[in-house]
């Protein structure tokens, strides 16, 4: 739980944000002990949460190239990170290496 006055502890950039044409509308996810979090191209970074490291990077943009200019969003269940691609799909990623 967030404390009376919070501190900003870290800050990284993990790629693009919205702009004109790509619209960007998933927020990060916070889970064992790391922060995943989702660039407008589709590329999935999970993040140390205690410092901000950078732990593995996963592209999850369609092989096809065909998308939406929407985002696609992120969910954690039980070891998984679920990931909504702009392409319609729907990938599981292992929280540990993103394999």
């Amino acid at each position: 739980a967030l404390g009376v006055h919070p501190k900003q502890v870290w800050q990284t950039t993990i790629g693009g944000g919205s702009d004109q044409e790509r619209r960007l509308i998933n927020g990060p996810v916070a889970a064992e002990d790391k922060v995943f979090a989702m660039e407008v191209e589709g590329r999935v970074t999970a993040m140390s949460l205690e410092n901000g490291e950078i732990l593995w990077e996963q592209d999850t943009s369609p092989e096809h190239g065909m998308t939406q200019p929407i985002s696609g969003g992120l969910c954690y269940d039980a070891g998984a990170l679920y990931v909504t691609t702009a392409g319609a799909e729907v990938l599981k990623l292992d929280v540990k290496d993103g394999s």
